[in-house]
């Protein structure tokens, strides 16, 4: 390894050796094209983005959403029951996912 930048994406290869579907990795391959049409000549090393640029996240964590949900909710306003079934829809979501097909 050398230090220092590169003029090329490894985010795809490295998203295929993960199992990305075919698809999805065919349509960044088009976009990855189109971006390095658009940006001949220009400088091919990014500068580092600041540290609140928003970052999209490939799996959503389920802990935020559930988190979200329970700063929301109204207790005075649920049954006994409603409750419940809240609590086990988000034991569900927060179970971690055994499904070796991903």
């Amino acid at each position: 390894m050398v230090e220092g930048g590169t003029d090329r994406s490894y985010g795809i290869h490295v998203a295929r050796l993960a199992g990305i579907p075919k698809p999805v990795l065919a349509r960044a391959r088009e976009l990855l094209s189109q971006l390095a049409v658009q940006h001949v000549g220009r400088p091919t090393i990014a500068k580092r983005p600041a540290t609140d640029a928003y970052q999209l996240e490939l799996f959503a964590d389920p802990s935020q959403e559930v988190m979200k949900e329970l700063r929301s909710l109204n207790m005075n306003e649920m049954s006994p029951r409603q409750a419940w079934e809240k609590l086990a829809e988000w034991v569900a979501k927060l179970k971690p996912c055994d499904d070796k097909s991903l």
